[in-house]
This record gives C-alpha cells, structure tokens and sequence, in this order.
C-alpha cells in the first residue's frame, strides 16, 4: 500500500498543498513518511460541490449497481488489510487485534449494507390503499418509500481509526 498524503476529490489526486502533517507513531515518537496534504475550506467545498452534482447520477444507479459497489469497497478493504494493520498500529499504537477487529466491523458494515439493499429493507415501502367507495369522502391511495435526497458527508471519531 503506497501512502502518497495526498486528497483525492472527485476521483483526482489533489496536488500536494504547502501545508501539511506527518503522523508520529506514539510508542516511539518516530516521525513517519509521507506529508499528508492539510484540506482546507476550499477543499471542503469543492468536494461537497462534486457530490451534490454527481448525486443524481448515483441516484439513478441500480440496486445491483449499488450493492456491487458496496461489496467492491469491503474487497479493497480487505486487500490491503495487512498494510492497514500496520500502518494504523504504527500511527495509533494500538494493538493489532483491536485494529483488525475494528477493521473486520466496517468490512461487514459494507456488506450490511449491501444485503440491506438486497432485500430493499431499506426503502420501507408502506401502502395504504385507497377505498373510492368510502363515504362520506373517499379515502386516497397513500404510498410512502424512502428515496436519497442527497450527499451525506461522515465524519470518523480519532478513536475509531478504521470505521467510518
């Protein structure tokens, strides 16, 4: 797994910023490769800009599409599993096994959800259906389902270094 520090917005690789970090592993106080980019305000808003035009786009993927995209992050993740191990141990000092029980919750959060979208669970179809012949009025044909209305930006907790 190469570190290069940098964003990636909108599926580009930011150029590398003036301003940046190295993480410090806490057990030894080595400082560790490579500088990672700070983002900023402008960062921030451009990558919210490039969600919200993308949105409709991944709106109209299909349920399989979504679940496949799903399964494909929980693969990557699970790729490189021994490299983010490491890394991660190195940059938290916190020991392998909690690592790679907290990386095995969020491989099979994506799966969750995935199956969650299999069984279209998530969408909570309700049907309320009419009666014409009602009196004294007629009652309508209510239908409710859930539809994304947006991007939604995650924000992770430092003590979780490998959830989301």
């Amino acid at each position: 797994m190469d570190l290069s520090g940098r964003h990636i917005l909108a599926s580009r690789q930011a150029l590398p910023s003036d301003q940046g970090f190295r993480a410090k592993n806490p057990k030894t106080n080595e400082i560790l490769e490579p500088v990672f980019s700070e983002g900023g305000s402008s960062e921030v808003a451009y990558a919210a800009d490039q969600a919200a035009t993308d949105f409709d786009a991944f709106r109209a993927v299909s349920p399989l599409q979504r679940v496949e995209f799903l399964e494909s992050i929980a693969a990557e993740i699970l790729s490189c599993k021994t490299a983010l191990i490491e890394r991660c141990n190195l940059e938290t000092g916190l020991p392998p096994q909690r690592l790679e029980g907290e990386l095995t919750r969020t491989i099979n959060q994506f799966k969750l959800f995935a199956e969650t979208i299999k069984e279209k669970t998530f969408l909570n179809i309700q049907i309320d259906q009419g009666q014409p012949e009602r009196q004294p009025l007629p009652k309508p044909d209510i239908r409710l389902t859930h539809i994304p209305l947006g991007p939604v930006a995650i924000f992770g907790a430092s003590n979780f270094p490998l959830a989301f």
